[in-house]
């Protein structure tokens, strides 16, 4: 088989140059679908890094806010532990003055009624006497006893010898207690 040029020099050229765009073309597409597939991974590895980023940031924030929380129910507990203090101060344990209260009370006293003021640290004390003498008794144990500082008893309560209902206003020293 021969080959047989016929074609004149200018469309030769003009194919010759035809091939060489088509080849440059090809070529260009080619470089451009290959970098097209070079660069998806790339954008998922960008999106990957950038949630790793958002979620990482997320918890490092969570870290260093949990400190100042903490911090502030540390201070909260502290002014709740100060007022729980305030108030074990200005306790006065009640049941230990009904103690003592109770063993004076002598045979033929009979109390009726007790009045607490814990403001004031008083208290009012109401009952029955039989005689004179067993209300004098009563009346005497309490100014001897150093819990009970300062006894206020109306003269109404010794006017009579018999059936005498009483009442004494008692101030207390709690340092005692």
């Amino acid at each position: 088989m021969i080959a047989v040029n016929l074609l004149p020099n200018k469309i030769k050229e003009a194919l010759e140059r035809e091939k060489k765009y088509a080849l440059i073309s090809k070529a260009a597409i080619s470089i451009f679908t290959i970098m097209t597939l070079l660069t998806i991974p790339l954008l998922l590895g960008r999106i990957i890094l950038k949630n790793r980023f958002i979620t990482t940031v997320a918890t490092s924030t969570q870290v260093t806010l949990q400190p100042r929380a903490g911090s502030y129910d540390i201070a909260t507990i502290n002014k709740k532990i100060k007022s729980i203090a305030k108030i074990q101060e200005e306790f006065i344990p009640w049941s230990k003055l009904f103690i003592v209260l109770s063993k004076k009370v002598p045979v033929g006293i009979s109390l009726s009624k007790i009045d607490v003021n814990q403001d004031t640290k008083t208290l009012t004390v109401s009952g029955y006497s039989e005689t004179r003498a067993d209300f004098l008794a009563f009346k005497n144990s309490l100014e001897n006893d150093p819990l009970f500082t300062n006894i206020e008893s109306p003269v109404s309560n010794i006017l009579k010898q018999t059936a005498i209902d009483f009442t004494l206003q008692i101030t207390l020293d709690t340092t005692n207690l």
